[in-house]
């Protein structure tokens, strides 16, 4: 009778450890099922991997409850024989080392089961991220493409002023890092003059900063080389702000004797108002009435400015 109960007791320990690795086998097969759709989708060589191992698990799994059944109906069934000796029994006492053994690897491999699902679940969030960035990019494409399009139709229509743009020119404003809207809303207010575009802009700002904006368009600030150049800005600027004081492009520094334009062109015209210059600051030029006047760079000042296109 005490040899039963302690095959029992046995059979009960064998039965609990030989399940658990049973059920690990049967929950990390069916998460490779369940993700092997998507993996097959994302590597082919991956899927094969996760093929191979679902295939252990399942087979594993489904071969443990098996065994677990044979066990059980072993136990119920078959009698141990009543002259087990001592010695005997000390070896089946000691037989249950190895499933010690096994629950530190069902352990091991529970915990790599886990970090399966982490990755698993790091990869999905980052699939969705990448299609998330593949949208944006498509969407900065077209926008851009847009752009282009309303560009190349400004070339095509005899009522706006941008109908003088040459491909190249296009060509350059497109690969330059110019704000597309920001050009188009200026340069279709423009006025032509000798080939060359000319826009008041609406800022009131400093002479630096006119300087910056002008750039950010495409273009500069505006420079003036004859009598009928001076008196179409100042038109423009009657019809924009009328009576109104607007940045030219013109500079003298402290070290120069001389004023010159600010993108390099000679200076071969002036309008500029007699009147004493100091020698220890700058001076920048800013247009009123068709007469130029000079301001110190070390004084605080704002104004409209004027802004041109070479083409």
């Amino acid at each position: 009778m005490d040899i039963k109960v302690d095959n029992l007791d046995r059979f009960i320990d064998k039965i609990n450890g030989s399940f658990g690795i049973v059920l690990i086998c049967l929950i990390a097969g069916f998460v490779l099922l369940s993700r092997y759709e998507k993996i097959k989708m994302f590597n082919k060589f991956l899927s094969l991997i996760c093929q191979f191992f679902m295939g252990i698990f399942l087979v594993a799994g489904a071969s443990g409850l098996v065994m677990i059944g044979f066990w059980h109906f072993k136990a119920q069934f078959v009698s141990p024989p009543e002259n087990v000796t001592e010695a005997e029994n000390n070896l089946q006492v000691e037989s249950v080392a190895p499933v010690i053994i096994d629950d530190s690897l069902q352990k091991e491999f529970a915990a790599l089961s886990m970090d399966y699902v982490k990755l698993s679940a790091e990869k999905s969030e980052l699939e969705e991220k990448i299609n998330t960035l593949t949208l944006e990019i498509s969407s900065l494409r077209l926008k851009n493409s847009e752009l282009a399009e309303q560009l190349t139709s400004m070339t095509a229509n005899d009522n706006t002023s941008a109908k003088n743009i040459d491909v190249n020119n296009l060509k350059k404003l497109l690969t330059a890092k110019v704000d597309l809207n920001k050009f188009i809303e200026a340069f279709t207010q423009s006025g032509i003059f000798s080939g060359h575009h000319y826009t008041v802009l609406h800022d009131y700002t400093e002479w630096r900063l006119a300087i910056q904006k002008c750039k950010e368009l495409g273009g500069h600030i505006v420079t003036i080389n004859s009598e009928e150049e001076n008196n179409f800005i100042c038109s423009l600027i009657e019809l924009r702000h009328p009576a109104s004081d607007c940045w030219i492009g013109a500079i003298k520094t402290k070290d120069k004797e001389y004023w010159e334009w600010q993108n390099g062109e000679p200076f071969v015209f002036s309008k500029l108002k007699p009147g004493h210059l100091g020698k220890e600051h700058d001076y920048f030029m800013y247009i009123r009435n068709k007469e130029w006047y000079s301001w110190s760079a070390d004084s605080y000042g704002k104004g409209y400015y004027i802004c041109e296109w070479d083409f």
